[in-house]
């Protein structure tokens, strides 16, 4: 285990997660809103077998992580961090739409950004979106601050920027 919320737990990626990981990744509903490609099911292996691999290399600067339920064990969804050179982390998540709107993505996110300042020492937390994830939208206006929006000319969308700095966190612990 990683991390757990009040719902979830957050753990390392293991095999038996491909059948779900698949479903994820192979649905146009959750990659077109990113947008990435569907990816099919040799895609889909080929990447779980290499976030694991990142798990034993500890040379990566992406950590990808199965989240499942507490209730019933259900794999739900994956979430990220994504170091960056600038002492910067980026947070992400997906999940399987069956748990959208159900408060997740927020208790995730919420937990994400906790975990990246209390085991790390980066200056800052962000999430980029597409402008038109409308959930993940809402829940990033919950747990970071709008900074802005700039064009994604490699993706053909606008992206809208939000971070955290570890000051204002610090602050907000109280």
């Amino acid at each position: 285990m990683i991390f757990q919320t009040n719902r979830c737990v957050v753990r390392e990626m293991v095999s038996s997660d491909l059948a779900a990981f698949t479903k994820l990744h192979g649905n146009p509903k959750v990659m077109d809103i990113i947008p990435a490609p569907v990816l099919s099911s040799e895609q889909c292996m080929k990447n779980l077998h290499g976030i694991m691999d990142n798990y034993r290399s500890q040379k990566s600067n992406v950590l990808v992580w199965g989240v499942e339920t507490k209730a019933d064990k259900s794999w739900i969804g994956t979430c990220a961090l994504v170091f960056e050179k600038d002492n910067r982390i980026e947070i992400g998540y997906r999940f399987d739409p069956e748990y959208w709107g159900r408060g997740f993505g927020s208790e995730i996110a919420n937990a994400l950004i906790d975990f990246a300042f209390q085991t790390t020492k980066a200056h800052e937390v962000f999430a980029d979106v597409n402008s038109v994830n409308s959930n993940s939208v809402k829940i990033l206006e919950k747990v970071l601050s709008f900074k802005g929006k700039t064009e994604n000319s490699e993706l053909g969308v606008t992206d809208l920027n939000f971070a955290l700095t570890r000051d204002t966190w610090l602050q907000n612990q109280d």
